[in-house]
């Protein structure tokens, strides 16, 4: 069953001005706040319109207008107020949570256009300003059920994943040298945290900064070592991660994630073969 998205615009008065209109400032915040309340959100937007007519920076009236946009459906125009806040205050909480909400029922068509994955980003940016806030977490989960993995390919050079396994036989006899051939990838910050991680299970593990052309990436290395207690056959690897999160009833619920599917020639392995990973991964700054 779905998960149904809570949400609860707020509504925020603003400052004293006078306006071209006769009336202050004040009051038309006022009376376009009486309006919002009220549910008359086609009159909510002339007034904020005409308090952004004499002062087209005012953040309140631009954030009401936001959300009474969002209220009769007019999308475009909500999510152009909400990034207009943003430009001028990439860190306002209620633009990052108001336009993730809007993002979140647009359809995601592909990597370029995909509304659930603008909002997770916007959700993941929200939680780095506040990282205990449960409602910020509760929407960033449900949006994570809306996001699907994304062919590395299909990133435009955002991501890349260089994965090599080199197997010996028991006897330290080299038996194969592979690579990944086809990887899909979900792009989050989970993905980076996962990735952390490996800097106290994994060897050789380096983070570092580096340039690829004229773009600059993070590169995540690490290597891991698998010994084998039982012949198997394999062609993927796949790097998963557990959510704990609660329905917006309030039970508590696990989401797995598949951060990344890694497609390798096929291979059989034996008991006794040890198989050494070489992971790097790179994601554009």
């Amino acid at each position: 069953m779905k998960i149904v998205l809570l949400v609860a615009f707020s509504i925020i008065l603003g400052g004293i001005t006078l306006s071209a209109y006769g009336d202050s400032v004040e009051e038309m915040h006022g009376l376009a706040f009486e309006f919002m309340r009220e549910g008359n959100f086609d009159g909510a937007v002339q007034l904020y319109s005409k308090i952004l007519d004499v002062d087209k920076k005012d953040e309140n009236a631009l954030l009401n207008r936001a959300v009474a946009f969002a209220q009769i459906g007019d999308t475009a125009s909500s999510l152009s107020d909400f990034s207009k806040v943003l430009e001028n205050n990439p860190n306002n909480l209620f633009a990052l949570k108001g336009k993730a909400t809007v993002l979140a029922d647009f359809d995601c068509k592909s990597y370029d256009e995909c509304g659930p994955l603008e909002a997770l980003h916007l959700f993941e940016t929200a939680m780095e300003i506040k990282p205990n806030d449960e409602e910020i977490k509760m929407k960033r989960d449900y949006v994570l059920s809306l996001v699907r993995e994304f062919d590395v390919h299909d990133t435009n050079g955002d991501y890349i994943v260089n994965i090599q396994l080199i197997t010996r036989d028991n006897n330290g006899t080299l038996v194969s040298i592979i690579e990944n051939s086809g990887t899909d990838i979900f792009p989050s910050k989970i993905l980076d945290e996962f990735l952390d991680k490996k800097e106290t299970s994994a060897i050789n593990f380096k983070k570092e900064i580096v340039n690829i052309g004229q773009d600059k990436y993070i590169k995540w290395h690490y290597e891991a070592v698998e010994s084998e207690e039982n012949r198997k056959f394999f062609g993927s690897i796949i790097f998963e991660e557990v959510i704990s999160t609660k329905t917006p009833e309030g039970e508590n619920l696990k989401i797995k994630i598949e951060l990344l599917r890694a497609i390798t020639p096929a291979q059989n392995v034996d008991y006794g073969d040890t198989t050494l990973q070489i992971v790097e991964i790179f994601k554009r700054i």
